[in-house]
């Protein structure tokens, strides 16, 4: 469950002094900019185990993990926020729109990208989104991270769990790097793949190790 942290003097909240003990847990920070003044209000922090990134069909017919990312990343517009620097300055309190940006303040030394391939459909049924999502061995999140994290920003890919069937039913294979090799493990079946055949698969989740 995400956790709030608390505001300082400087009306910012400020991450733990510590990274937590979980390899899993990083830190997303979340701002809002009123489109009128442009004042920020304060950053807040969030915890996280696993970033879930929807799978949005984009133009091309090709989908990267970095359009994903993108994706989540992307800033939006919230309507009907209180801004208190716009109220000193006008005699009447006015509701403004604000930018919500996020961005990752620190990032975990394990990385676990979820690929939302579940979808809910107008009619009420659910299917499952079969699109192929190109992804690397290496990830820089250099551009999605913030600057006040110093720690290394390029990753490399240690594992990728592929979901099998449909929307309700299926099964699981799992992909591991082994030194130079990858191992694809699927039920009591254990036997080395080639890079080539990671890279093809539909990845549900990709586990990546920091540098």
């Amino acid at each position: 469950r995400s956790k709030q942290l608390v505001l300082t003097r400087m009306g910012h909240t400020l991450p733990p002094s510590r990274p937590p003990a979980c390899p899993l847990r990083g830190l997303l920070t979340s701002t809002l900019m009123c489109c009128q003044c442009k004042h920020s209000l304060p950053t807040r922090y969030e915890y996280f185990d696993s970033l879930s990134l929807p799978l949005k069909q984009p133009l091309m017919s090709k989908i990267s993990l970095d359009y994903c990312l993108q994706g989540y990343m992307l800033s939006e517009l919230v309507s009907n926020v209180d801004c208190t620097f716009c109220t000193k300055n006008c005699s009447t309190k006015e509701k403004r729109n604000f930018v919500k940006q996020l961005c990752i303040g620190r990032l975990p030394p394990c990385l676990t990208l979820h690929i939302m391939r579940t979808v809910w459909l107008p009619d009420g049924l659910l299917s499952k989104n079969h699109t192929h999502m190109e992804f690397p061995l290496s990830l820089d999140l250099t551009k999605y991270t913030a600057h006040t994290d110093q720690n290394s920003r390029i990753y490399n890919l240690q594992a990728v769990v592929e979901h099998l069937g449909g929307p309700e039913s299926g099964h699981y294979c799992t992909y591991r790097r082994h030194g130079s090799q990858w191992i694809c493990t699927s039920d009591t079946a254990v036997y080395p793949v080639s890079r080539t055949e990671v890279l093809q698969c539909q990845a549900y989740m990709l586990m990546y190790q920091r540098r």
